[in-house]
């Protein structure tokens, strides 16, 4: 079962919308994602086009930040999206804070 945790934040530099071959140039050939040829190929099998996200500025935190850690200071309720979530200012401060 997987671990809901937050692990660290990024900036995001940039999004691009892209023709899956141009995609997979513009990743370095999967360096910069880290994946295979063949791992990005069977991802991408079904898609004419992907978007690629740049990040930088990446921040690991000392140890992960438990979900239900998250739910009791922003809401019960709260769910994260699977990956990435834009978070405010004072979201990433009460990030820091915990740690």
């Amino acid at each position: 079962m997987p671990v809901a945790e937050i692990l660290g934040i990024v900036k995001v530099v940039k999004r691009e919308s892209l023709a899956i071959d141009r995609l997979w140039q513009a990743s370095e050939q999967g360096s910069l994602a880290k994946v295979s040829r063949q791992q990005f190929d069977a991802y991408y099998a079904t898609q004419i086009s992907g978007v690629g996200v740049w990040v930088g500025a990446a921040e690991l935190f000392p140890s992960p930040i438990e979900l239900c850690r998250l739910r009791q200071n922003w809401g019960r309720r709260w769910q994260p999206p699977q990956q990435i979530q834009q978070l405010t200012d004072d979201r990433i401060m009460a990030l820091n804070i915990a740690h």
